[in-house]
């Protein structure tokens, strides 16, 4: 996808001018209803005019009534998820 798209692929721990990006699209594993470094991430950078797409991988069953609202409040983070 980066190589198609000439898109900037960086690792969250390493990443340090995430301000200057318009749109951040975030790959993360899905650990006990959170997204692994997202907080973090979206810690560092001002989301108001940011557009972020979170896609998540992991074992859990997306039907699940209890796994979705896990996923949404491990998620939730300075109002940016709906």
């Amino acid at each position: 996808m980066v190589q198609n798209m000439g898109i900037l692929c960086e690792d969250y721990t390493s990443i340090s001018n995430i301000d200057n990006l318009s749109t951040v699209v975030y790959f993360g594993s899905l650990y006990a209803g959170g997204v692994m470094g997202l907080r973090k991430t979206l810690g560092r950078m001002n989301i108001d005019d940011k557009r972020i797409f979170v896609i998540t991988v992991g074992l859990s069953d997306p039907d699940d009534e209890h796994n979705i609202s896990n996923i949404y409040e491990g998620t939730a983070y300075r109002g940016c998820i709906q």
